[in-house]
């Protein structure tokens, strides 16, 4: 498996990986992602601006996810606390391909997101997911993240943040 910076040559992939956690997040009977968000623009975007990152075997897309090192503005208040108060590498979108789960692709992307955060001089990642996303609740604690409180999207919903000490 090689993880890379996304191009635009691995655009619909990523947006094909996306809709697929949709799909999967839309089973868990939850609203995640289920408003239009994240959309093409958003994967565009990322692409554009570097944050996009995919893992590829083959011919085959494993998993997307976005990394960005401008902090989150969403995460500015919290009912809760942060492990840490020093810069932090965000994780978001993360998508894995449904046929290639349960192979170890989410732990690769979050040793890759660590290392690429260690390289920046970043000491930790943090990430959100829907209370109802159990699912990604439990990969994160495997992954070493710990629940620190709730956060608001910009919009209003809330969200459990999580954070890891890298």
């Amino acid at each position: 498996m090689e993880i890379k910076r996304a191009t635009m040559a691995d655009f619909k992939a990523a947006c094909e990986l996306i809709e697929m956690g949709r799909k999967n997040i839309a089973e868990l009977g939850i609203d995640q992602w289920q408003n239009g968000s994240p959309n093409a623009d958003d994967i565009k975007n990322d692409i554009e601006n570097g944050n996009c990152y995919v893992a590829v075997e083959g011919n085959n897309y494993l998993a997307t996810l976005y990394i960005g090192f401008d902090g989150e503005p969403t995460y500015g208040k919290i009912d809760g606390e942060w492990l840490q108060n020093d810069k932090y590498a965000t994780m978001h979108r993360v998508a894995v391909n449904t046929q290639h789960r349960g192979r170890g692709v989410f732990a690769a992307m979050v040793n890759f997101a660590t290392l690429l955060a260690i390289s920046r001089g970043y000491h930790a990642l943090r990430i959100d997911t829907h209370y109802g996303n159990t699912k990604m609740q439990s990969a994160l604690k495997k992954n070493g993240f710990t629940p620190c409180g709730t956060i608001w999207l910009s919009w209003g919903d809330e969200r459990l943040a999580f954070e890891k000490i890298i």
